[in-house]
């Protein structure tokens, strides 16, 4: 009865032996990368296969029922366990793509945000842009406003000086070079729109003070003017045709420049008139003689003096076709007189 008892669990340990091999196969590194079904099989079957050689008798089929009916079991367990696994992380999925879903509401609402901020900003800059604007067309009247105030009380002091007999303060701008005596020219020219204007008693002195002062200053700018055209001074020149036009007109420049023309002065160019072409007129049978020599010389000194002195006077002029014009027309006039 002993021997009996002690060869019952024998069994039993064969059994969990097998069941354990059974778990060294099945299990989820087997079916991953490359997985062989055949193989598979083999491999669970491979130590009753062996045994069964190793004792030759007739085949006992439970070894190999008993071994598959483990290794389905165990692949019962591994499928429940894989499909756990697959659940836990279809949940977890399902939880991050929630998440995400909320990131990105809350992320369009914060971008929504940004957006109303920066047109409200935008809006914002506008309006001071605009104000700025505003203060600055207003600083610019003010400064305006100041400027001509100061020019005011200029002319006043200087108005008052002249009253007085004197003009230092005119002079000594005039005499401090080209930009002072123009400045000196533009307030002289003002002093004498306000002294024709202002009828005040006992401001005759100014009137006839501010009067001959304008008459020298007109008289050393064109004498300046002279000397700078005889020796060829052409940006001299310039400015001073443009102080005498912003002064008077500049119609006592133009007429200097016109007038010393050596086209002008020197009048034996004019052909003499022949007394015998005038009686072929009446001739009904006259014939036609060509141009006199003279007048085509004439005419082509013209057009020559005309091209030239148009370079000199674009350069001088500031009003360069009204003095062309004026030049011309004392050409036509001269010769026809």
């Amino acid at each position: 009865m002993a021997a009996v008892a002690s060869s019952g669990p024998k069994p039993q340990i064969k059994q969990n032996l097998a069941d354990s091999a059974i778990k060294e196969i099945v299990k989820l590194d087997t079916f991953r990368g490359k997985f062989v079904p055949r193989d598979f099989i083999e491999s669970i079957s491979a130590k009753q296969i062996v045994q069964a050689r190793a004792n030759p008798q007739e085949f006992d089929p439970k070894p190999f029922i008993r071994n598959f009916e483990s290794g389905v079991e165990e692949l019962l367990r591994l499928k429940r366990k894989v499909q756990n696994k697959i659940e836990d992380l279809e949940d977890q999925a399902a939880a991050s793509e929630l998440a995400r879903r909320r990131k990105l509401v809350e992320i369009n609402e914060a971008f929504d945000d940004v957006q109303t901020a920066f047109e409200a900003l935008d809006s914002r800059l506008g309006e001071v842009g605009n104000t700025a604007i505003r203060i600055g067309e207003q600083l610019e009247t003010i400064d305006k406003q100041r400027t001509r105030a100061m020019e005011a009380k200029d002319l006043i002091q200087y108005f008052l000086e002249f009253n007085g007999g004197g003009s230092s303060r005119l002079e000594t701008l005039r005499a401090s070079g080209h930009e002072g005596e123009y400045k000196a020219a533009i307030i002289g020219k003002r002093l004498n729109a306000i002294a024709k204007e202002v009828d005040i008693p006992g401001t005759e002195s100014a009137r006839s003070n501010i009067e001959k002062f304008c008459e020298e200053l007109e008289k050393s700018i064109l004498e300046q003017f002279d000397s700078a055209y005889r020796r060829g001074d052409r940006d001299w020149m310039h400015r001073c045709a443009k102080t005498l036009l912003d002064f008077n007109g500049g119609a006592s420049c133009v007429q200097a420049y016109v007038n010393q023309h050596d086209f002008f002065i020197n009048r034996s160019m004019v052909p003499d008139e022949d007394p015998e072409a005038g009686a072929s007129d009446t001739d009904p049978e006259k014939v036609f003689l060509a141009p006199d020599a003279g007048l085509l010389q004439l005419y082509a000194d013209i057009e020559k003096t005309c091209k030239e002195e148009w370079e000199v006077i674009f350069v001088v002029f500031e009003n360069a076709v009204a003095v062309m014009q004026q030049f011309v027309q004392r050409i036509f006039a001269q010769l026809v007189s």
